[in-house]
């Protein structure tokens, strides 16, 4: 952000927004590997977790191969949605842990007992975190930046409309959304069109 590197507690923290998604850039594999480069002092291994590993850019991706291949005493966790989400070259080089959905009645417990019970007052958003507390928070945290924002938008856009209200929709949109609340916008119109098919 504005030239410097910024994680996502303290953009969360101070509210910060941006043109483009996050990635994980190649100065940040440097410092794992200068990291790893030096033996812990107690401990008898060394663990590195890298949370959104598939928005990895390529050179970084690429510059983490070796650590991948020769980790020595260290462990790497690389945190993705999915194995097709990695590219190839890092996906063959590593064991795949897979983690089911959270039931329902799980997902709200897990809510209540971190303070996010506000939540459980929209299904639709417990429907879309498809069994994840996390992708709950961060849709109930677009949620609400909308409907401070531009709380008109939450309707979808009805292809009947003049082209001329969808481009100023669009445009509005644009102006006053950062892109990871553009993206989870259209999200959740998927959801409200998938949902009112599925009720006729």
């Amino acid at each position: 952000h504005s030239g410097e590197f910024i994680n996502a507690s303290t953009a969360t923290s101070q509210q910060l927004t941006f043109k483009q998604p996050p990635v994980v850039r190649i100065e940040q594999v440097r410092e794992i590997a200068n990291f790893l480069a030096h033996p812990p002092i107690s401990a008898s291994r060394q663990i590195v977790v890298i949370d959104g590993s598939h928005l990895m850019a390529s050179t970084a991706a690429n510059a983490l191969l070796k650590t991948l291949e020769e980790p020595g005493t260290a462990t790497l966790i690389l945190i993705a949605p999915n194995s097709e989400s990695l590219i190839p070259t890092i996906r063959s080089r590593c064991s795949l842990i897979p983690f089911r959905n959270l039931g329902q009645q799980e997902m709200c417990e897990i809510l209540e007992s971190t303070g996010h019970s506000q939540i459980l007052v929209r299904p639709d958003i417990i429907e879309m975190a498809q069994g994840c507390p996390g992708n709950a928070i961060a849709a109930w945290n677009h949620l609400t930046q909308v409907e401070q924002i531009y709380p008109e938008v939450l309707l979808v856009p009805n292809s009947c409309q003049p082209l001329s209200v969808l481009l100023q929709v669009a445009k509005t949109i644009n102006q006053k959304l950062d892109i990871s609340t553009q993206l989870w916008l259209l999200a959740y119109w998927q959801h409200q069109l998938w949902k009112a098919q599925r009720n006729t």
